[in-house]
C-alpha cells in the first residue's frame, strides 16, 4: 500500500490539469515533510483509537478527539498569525455568505463528525495493521476526486499506484483471522 501511495503522489507534471493551483512551497520538500508528518500523527491515532476505542464509548471518544484538534488547531493558527482572520469582520463576511456556510456544515458534519465517529466505532474491531491498511484507500480516493474535479489527468503513474494500493487492501482483506483479534474474541462481531 505505501508504494501505491508514493506512485499516487509522485509528482507528475504532465498530470496537471487545466483547473490546478499550483503553488510553490516556502521551502523545497515542504509537502512531502509535512506528509511523513502526518503519517506519524495518524498511525498515533490508530494506535489511540485501537487501544482506547476497546473500552471507550465511540462518542466521547469522538467528542475528545474533536476538542483536542479543535484546541490545536486554532493555537496553530493563532501562532502562524490567523488573527487576522478571527477578526468580526471576517467573521460576519463568512457567516453572511450561504456558500460557504453550507459548505463548513457539510465538511464539519460528514468529514470531521460523522467520519471520526464511525471510525471509533467500528475501527476498534480490527487489528491496527488491518485499519492502516484500509486507511490507506484515502489518497486514492483524494487522486479519484481530483480526477473527477478535473483538477488532476489520468496518467500510467496513477492508475498503477491506485492498482498496488487497491491490490494491497484486497489482500490484507481476504487473509485468514487475524491471531491477536481471535485471541481478544472480536471475530464476528
Amino acid at each position: 500500500a505505501v508504494v501505491g501511495i508514493i506512485l499516487l503522489s509522485w509528482p507528475k507534471p504532465e498530470a496537471t490539469a487545466a483547473n490546478s493551483q499550483v503553488v510553490a512551497p516556502p521551502f523545497p520538500y515542504l509537502g512531502e515533510l509535512l506528509t511523513i508528518v502526518g503519517a506519524l500523527v495518524f498511525t498515533a491515532e490508530i494506535l489511540c483509537v485501537h487501544h482506547f476505542g476497546q473500552r471507550a464509548s465511540a462518542v466521547r471518544l469522538t467528542l475528545v478527539m474533536l476538542a483536542t484538534t479543535g484546541l490545536l488547531s486554532f493555537l496553530a493558527a493563532m501562532a502562524l498569525g490567523g488573527g487576522t482572520m478571527l477578526s468580526m469582520t471576517a467573521a460576519r463576511g463568512l457567516l453572511h455568505d450561504r456558500e460557504v456556510g453550507w459548505t463548513m456544515i457539510t465538511l464539519i458534519v460528514f468529514s470531521s463528525v460523522l467520519a471520526l465517529y464511525l471510525m471509533n466505532l467500528f475501527q476498534p474491531r480490527v487489528s491496527p495493521a488491518i485499519a492502516s491498511v484500509v486507511y490507506c484507500t484515502e489518497p486514492l480516493f483524494g487522486t479519484l476526486f481530483s480526477l473527477l474535479f478535473a483538477t488532476e489527468q489520468l496518467t500510467r503513474l496513477t492508475i498503477a499506484g491506485g492498482l498496488v494500493v487497491i491490490v494491497s487492501v484486497l489482500v490484507v482483506a481476504t487473509s485468514g483471522p487475524d491471531p491477536q483479534l481471535a485471541a481478544e474474541g472480536h471475530l464476528g462481531q
